[in-house]
């Protein structure tokens, strides 16, 4: 079965950025494999479509998460590594690694990539800086040889990225700083070039920047050459503000005092106040030092497996496996599909969503689109609506609605979905009305609910919002159902890969049970949301769940603490960093209200 939405971001992509297929597969497949991606007549391993659309500057993510039982068995194992490392385990982490290299690296390069990366990464944490770097410049060999001799960087997936990041700055402490420093020059001007998402290039700019930094400190710099890195600094906190992200904020914000403060400018209130929050939240969650660096594959491990999601879905339905397999494949083989027998086709597998009613499912990325600029526009939808920018929302969904198949059933949602909020009047909003428009949206019962594990994005859009009108009505019947989802994430344990589902139910969660008055069960869920921000470094939410807590303790009789009082105002720093004024002006009325500033 051909399949053009891999195909044709690929086109598509390599000829905005104007780049060769030869400079794109370099290193990661043959010509012919590549050939047959872009005609469409393979759809490739998950790792190296990945990796592809990296290279390109495309969000990894838009490859898909629903995966068939070999791929989606080999990414859990990378997933267990990385739990392994991440929780300090090295020796059942070295176990996991063997037992990854016996499975899946004899036939795939990436994946003895994958496994040389893992192993560099474990000699770091035991101290062995010699043997880290000789194993980063074995990683890096698989598809980035040339990585010294190359005069610029064209294209890099994260993980090369990472890999070639982390030579250089071993580089520097073991063997020359000069040499170092050139090679994050170039990290440093593809991070600058253009045409990457800022999904992919927002922790990769952050992290060169303190790491040249490290080598090369502001004080033995002309006023000149801080100036330029006093921009930077401004450049890739612009960047982590835009998509919410952490990664490495506290290192950048010191690297611009120190700056700000040997050119004489005067103190930035507001990004020092953030600093001063974030420390302070994060020793507060027993999260002092550095984080593992899980970033380049962490998120790369949010997958589903496709056999569950058919199987959950024809259960709801009531479809029968027969049914299921009618005009399909035989009844033997759904059954040996869903029960994970068999490793499905990917032909098999879209027929089968497609007749359950998600067509599009397995490339779904909230929307289902092969035009990038689609998902630059949904992209940019969602900013707006962040910020409360509703006009620019309204054109943007306009271009949309354009550019996406309509007759796709999870668009048609998405557009549903947006033109209801875009035209809602926030005076008169009928909440109970809405729920029931969420309910129709959604084609899923409150009940049935309960039965799935497995959603779409929209889906979850939807469930979100319609419980978000449960509470604006007072109607707390299923809030059990609600409670549900997010113990799905909890008690699998990797919430974490899962965060841009998680974080959102959570947040939801902790809201509408506080409003229930079920105070200590709301702190619960506002804790774990923090500490998945936290760990993530992620601040979608973060600022919206400090202050559950302050609200909480408040409503409740105890009073307001001390503690009270700086969760309240690390929300209010949070943000005006993420210059989110509506809410800020909740969390000012917070403190005032509580005699903690003057208003």
């Amino acid at each position: 079965m051909k399949d053009k939405y891999i195909a044709n971001i690929l086109i598509g992509e390599r000829r905005r950025r104007r780049l060769s297929a030869e400079v794109i597969r370099s290193g990661l497949c043959d010509q012919s494999t590549y050939s047959r991606l872009e005609s469409g007549e393979n759809i490739g391993s998950i790792q190296l479509v990945i990796m592809l659309l990296q290279r390109l500057g495309v969000n990894g993510n838009r490859a898909g998460r629903y995966l068939c039982r070999d791929e989606y068995d080999e990414m859990q194992a990378r997933l267990w590594i990385l739990e392994c490392i991440k929780a300090g385990k090295l020796a059942d982490a070295d176990t996991y690694i063997e037992k990854y290299m016996k499975e899946y690296c004899a036939e795939s390069h990436l994946n003895s990539q994958f496994a040389d990366y893992m192993r560099a990464r474990m000699s770091e944490l035991s101290g062995d800086n010699e043997r880290a770097l000789e194993l980063y410049k074995k990683a890096a060999a698989y598809t980035i040889d040339d990585y010294r001799e190359c005069p610029a960087f064209v294209c890099m997936s994260l993980c090369e990225y990472f890999i070639v990041a982390n030579i250089a700055r071993l580089t520097a402490i073991l063997e020359d700083r000069t040499e170092a420093m050139e090679l994050y020059g170039k990290l440093l001007v593809y991070c600058r070039s253009g045409g990457i998402e800022k999904w992919n290039v927002t922790c990769m700019y952050a992290k060169t920047i303190c790491e040249m930094l490290q080598i090369y400190p502001p004080e033995e710099m002309g006023m000149r050459e801080r100036h330029r890195w006093f921009e930077e600094c401004d450049a890739a906190v612009k960047i982590l503000r835009e998509t919410s992200r952490l990664h490495f904020i506290a290192a950048l914000l010191k690297n611009r005092q120190k700056l700000a403060a040997l050119m004489g400018y005067d103190a930035d209130r507001r990004l020092d106040d953030f600093l001063a929050c974030y420390e302070w939240l994060r020793k507060r969650f027993g999260m002092e030092g550095d984080l593992f660096e899980w970033y380049p594959y962490y998120i790369d491990c949010a997958f589903y497996p496709v056999e569950k999601l058919i199987d959950e879905r024809r259960k709801i339905s009531g479809m029968s496996k027969e049914k299921l397999a009618e005009g399909i494949c035989s009844t033997e083989t759904v059954s040996r599909i869903i029960n994970r027998k068999v490793s499905p086709k990917y032909g098999t597998v879209a027929a089968l969503l497609d007749k359950l009613g998600l067509r599009g499912a397995l490339h779904e990325y909230v929307i289902v689109s092969d035009d990038m600029t689609a998902h630059r526009l949904w992209d940019e939808i969602v900013r707006c609506n962040v910020i409360g920018d509703y006009g620019t929302e309204k054109k943007m969904y306009y271009k949309l609605s354009d550019r996406l198949d309509g007759s796709c059933s999870i668009n048609k949602t998405v557009l549903q979905y947006s033109r209801e909020e875009i035209d809602k009047d926030g005076q008169n909003i009928d909440y109970g009305q809405m729920a029931v428009q969420c309910q129709q949206m959604l084609g899923i019962s409150v009940k049935d609910i309960r039965h799935l594990t497995i959603f779409t994005r929209i889906e979850s859009m939807v469930i979100n919002r319609m419980f978000y009108c449960y509470d604006r009505v007072k109607n707390y019947s299923e809030l059990g159902t609600y409670e549900q989802l997010c113990n799905i994430y909890y008690s699998n344990g990797v919430g974490r890969c899962f965060a841009n589902d998680y974080e959102g139910i959570l947040v939801r969660c902790a809201n509408y049970i506080g409003n229930k008055g079920d105070f200590e069960s709301a702190n619960i869920y506002s804790e774990r949301g923090i500490m998945l921000e936290l760990e993530t470094e992620r601040m979608h939410t973060l600022s919206t769940l400090l202050y559950c807590i302050s609200w909480n303790n408040v409503e409740s009789g105890k009073g307001v603490t001390s503690s009270d009082i700086e969760m309240c105002k690390c929300a209010y720093h949070v943000a005006d960093f993420l210059r989110e004024e509506a809410r800020k002006q909740i969390y000012e009325r917070w403190l005032v209200r509580n005699n903690i500033i003057e208003k």
